[in-house]
């Protein structure tokens, strides 16, 4: 009844990382993350008023190393000498998660910058523009329960101010285009242009905020989601950055201090040059409420 732990098997032991003397006594939310105990009391709760015969949740326990272990549980009552207890059965299910974790993460990422992939980047534009939305809704709402009065008819600056969207509700895409990117991948080889990709993505990441989103969006572009920015001056000031990051000549052999591999130098092959200026046309789309 009071959330300490009585006994234990010692598959459960394995699972969080402690022997059995340890846990017994031990309040069984204290292996769980906080987050996850909220998840847990409410089934608790719904178990105890008699709603439901046994509940199921899949929570994770943390090890002593701060390791994270998943735990398929499923509780139901258990009639005991001094009131009613719980009887948890735990499955490991870490490997399972792991494992549907990565094939997400392989779904909504390019394999070979690591970057989100077309996909994902267009799920999250979408979502950014609802968000968007529902804020000049609410901004409009807002307003008019301030004035008094509807806006429907309402023409000139009154109502130009009045669907003017609050700073940070704008949404901006960048799109980057790698001019004459095949011409490299033809002179000098897959594994160059592929090189020339990731030092892109990498300068793409350095040079945008915490909370853009740097995507690849197809063989040699890149796109760049752009949410909470005040005004144009302050897009303006983002594309500046970028486009100075990527417009570097990107390094190739010098960077790597080895000598051409035999098949660079054999012949009819092309030397590989140290460096590679590259052509980038950026193009900039905005919106404030879709």
């Amino acid at each position: 009844p009071d959330g300490r732990l009585r006994d234990a098997n010692p598959a459960f032991c394995a699972l969080v990382g402690r022997s059995r003397e340890t846990l017994l006594g031990t309040i069984a939310a204290d292996l769980s993350p906080d987050e996850d105990r909220a998840v847990t009391r409410a089934r608790v709760r719904a178990l105890r008023d008699g709603a439901q015969a046994s509940v199921t949740v899949e929570k994770r326990f943390v090890r002593p190393d701060g390791a994270l272990r998943w735990g398929r549980l499923t509780i139901t009552t258990l009639p005991l000498p001094d009131g009613t207890g719980l009887l948890g059965l735990v499955e490991d299910v870490t490997e399972r998660r792991t494992l549907a974790a990565r094939l997400a993460h392989e779904q909504q990422h390019d394999a070979l910058t690591g970057l989100p992939n077309r996909a994902y980047f267009l799920d999250c534009t979408a979502a950014a523009l609802a968000r968007t939305r529902e804020a000049t809704r609410a901004d409009e709402e807002a307003r008019r329960a301030q004035g008094g009065a509807a806006p429907d008819d309402t023409t000139g600056s009154a109502a130009s101010e009045l669907l003017e969207p609050s700073a940070g509700t704008r949404v901006h895409v960048l799109l980057a285009d790698l001019d004459g990117f095949k011409r490299i991948n033809d002179a000098l080889g897959d594994g160059h242009g592929d090189r020339v990709l990731r030092v892109i993505a990498d300068r793409l990441r350095h040079a945008t905020r915490g909370a853009d989103l740097v995507a690849r969006v197809a063989v040699d572009e890149f796109a760049i989601l752009l949410v909470g920015v005040r005004d144009e001056q302050d897009v303006t000031s983002i594309v500046a950055r970028i486009r100075a990051a990527i417009t570097r000549p990107v390094v190739l052999r010098a960077a790597e201090g080895t000598d051409p591999s035999p098949a660079e130098a054999s012949a009819g092959a092309p030397r590989v040059p140290d460096v590679i200026a590259l052509r980038v046309s950026l193009g900039v789309a905005g919106a404030d409420s879709g």
